[in-house]
């Protein structure tokens, strides 16, 4: 089992037990830094990992190396596309 706390910037943490994701995606507000994970179940938990976009794409390229995570490439999410408010 892969399981990581990822914590927010508001100081907060989040156990994620990684075995159980199913994707991770980037907020595509520039503003907004923030993680979703959508687990088997089709829930969804974003955390705030970051002040803005960029931060929340580097700290996901951060969790694809520590997760040996093959094949994963970081990228913004598409101009215009939605994620959440």
């Amino acid at each position: 089992m892969t399981a990581i706390n990822i914590p927010d910037i508001y100081g907060g943490w989040y156990l994620i037990n990684f075995e159980l994701v199913k994707l991770i995606k980037v907020s595509n507000n520039d503003g907004n830094g923030d993680l979703g994970i959508t687990f088997a179940d089709q829930s969804t938990q974003w955390i705030t990992i970051g002040r803005n976009r960029l931060e929340a794409v580097d700290s996901l390229a951060y969790l694809c190396s520590v997760l040996d995570a093959q094949g994963w490439t970081p990228r913004l999410p598409k101009s215009g596309e939605r994620d959440h408010e």
